[in-house]
């Protein structure tokens, strides 16, 4: 009888575990710590199970802000392939460090794929296919209020695959090497929103804008020529650049240069008497050690270090000199127009949703009722003011309807518009002389120089930090 009992009651217990499923957990929580691990696409299955178990806005802003990671991450996954965190090794401070795209901080890679020219287009193609896949998420949320709390200092992206998480796959290190701006502090909680999906949407469109860009245009040459030092273990055109470098690196290593009379010198004031003449240094132990370096290996370390310290500035010249991109998918270029006209809008529904919240937590972007989190940048109701009204020039000039003044044309101006929808070679040099911008020309409303200038006083001077913050 006792035993009839045990069994029926682990029956009546089975049956409740069945009905009721495990102990639930917090799905928000839990989506924290796998971005904090570098588990993307653990946290973007995690979203999506439980946006289909769920539903509502937290969820689906879960996925979205995962699949925008994911898009990331899986562009670092290819960089990484072809050894981009393998310049470190060999002086990113010479090469091309500076292309938005090439400021992803990925890991060194031991035993890395060539690199080429398709591969990266591959790269920017598909990254621009998993912003769009992000965009379309986040494109369901409406204006309805939720709260979603994420820690972005902790978030980690994987760049190498390698499954652990290093100081420089965090989030805080990306934004530190593409937005060039000291990196968040830790603990940077925000109580993500409504208003923040199209914030994040209006991300995606800029993101692609830029690739549709890139991939309109054939730029093969430029990489072919100064790209060496971004992929030191491949085999380009100018490689022999890189291993002239190398040599001239170990060369100064090999060779180092002793203390010299001008360094003995700055131990002594001008007035010191005990200060010793050139005569006095020359023949002295010291003297006569770099007398020696200097005949056997003075010319050469100089040689190599003027190597190392302008060889950059001669791979960015060369790289504005072959900065004249023929055009090889039009329709690119329109659809990079388009991703800009987006950006605006979503951005002017951003601010509308923002003005529209009555609370007060860790905002991300605030109202100016609400608490900042970055006291260095204000948020106040002229700058939101002056925010609208780049908005609107920006649109303005990208639909035609005022143009872009230039220094060598009265009376005329550019019309941005044309040159996205009926584009030709890129080539800011000739840009900049006027030539290339002779198709373009029209007469009509310019955007006036008062206008930048008041721009730049609202933001006091601090537009490009506004413009990364805001989008």
């Amino acid at each position: 009888m006792h035993l009839k009992v045990i069994r029926t009651a682990a029956a009546v217990v089975a049956a409740t575990c069945l009905v009721t499923g495990p102990a639930r957990t917090d799905p928000a929580k839990d989506f924290g710590a796998l971005l904090e691990q570098g588990r993307t696409q653990d946290a973007m299955q995690l979203a999506e199970d439980w946006l289909d178990t769920e539903g509502g806005p937290p969820a689906r802003f879960a996925l979205g802000t995962a699949q925008f990671l994911y898009a990331i991450e899986r562009m670092g996954n290819g960089l990484y392939g072809f050894g981009l965190g393998n310049a470190e090794t060999h002086g990113d401070w010479i090469g091309m460090a500076g292309l938005p795209f090439l400021r992803v901080p990925v890991p060194p890679n031991p035993d890395p794929q060539p690199v080429t020219y398709d591969g990266l287009r591959d790269i920017l193609d598909r990254f621009s296919q998993d912003l769009a896949i992000a965009d379309g998420t986040l494109a369901l949320i409406g204006p309805e209020a939720f709260d979603f709390q994420l820690d972005l200092a902790s978030v980690s992206l994987d760049f190498n695959g390698d499954g652990n998480v290093r100081s420089d796959e965090r989030l805080a290190a990306l934004f530190s090497a593409v937005a060039q701006m000291d990196p968040p502090r830790k603990g940077l909680k925000f109580d993500f929103d409504q208003s923040d999906a199209p914030w994040l949407r209006g991300y995606t469109h800029l993101l692609r804008a830029m690739t549709e860009f890139l991939l309109a245009h054939d730029w093969q040459q430029a990489f072919d020529e100064t790209f060496h030092f971004m992929f030191p273990e491949t085999d380009l055109y100018s490689s022999e650049l890189r291993r002239s470098a190398d040599a001239a690196l170990a060369y100064i290593m090999q060779h180092p240069e002793p203390p010299n009379y001008w360094d003995a010198e700055r131990r002594y004031s001008r007035n010191d008497p005990n200060r010793p003449t050139r005569a006095q240094w020359d023949v002295t132990a010291q003297g006569l050690e770099w007398k020696d370096w200097n005949i056997n290996h003075g010319e050469e370390s100089r040689r190599a270090w003027t190597f190392l310290e302008y060889g950059g500035i001669a791979d960015v010249i060369a790289f504005i000199h072959r900065f004249d991109w023929p055009v090889v998918d039009k329709a690119r270029m329109a659809k990079s127009r388009v991703h800009l006209l987006t950006m605006v809008e979503l951005s002017r529904e951003n601010w509308r949703r923002i003005l529209l919240e009555s609370d007060d937590k860790y905002e991300w972007l605030p109202s100016p009722d609400q608490t900042p989190r970055f006291p260095r940048m204000r948020v106040n109701k002229d700058v939101i003011a002056g925010w609208h009204a780049f908005l609107d020039t920006a649109e303005d000039v990208l639909e035609g309807r005022k143009l872009i003044a230039h220094w060598r044309f009265l009376g005329k101006g550019l019309n941005v518009r044309r040159m996205f929808e009926d584009p030709r070679t890129f080539d800011p040099v000739m840009i900049a002389q006027g030539a290339a911008v002779i198709p373009y020309l029209e007469e009509g409303e310019l955007v006036s120089a008062q206008t930048a200038q008041t721009m730049f006083d609202i933001f006091d001077r601090g537009f490009l930090a506004y413009f990364i913050w805001f989008n």
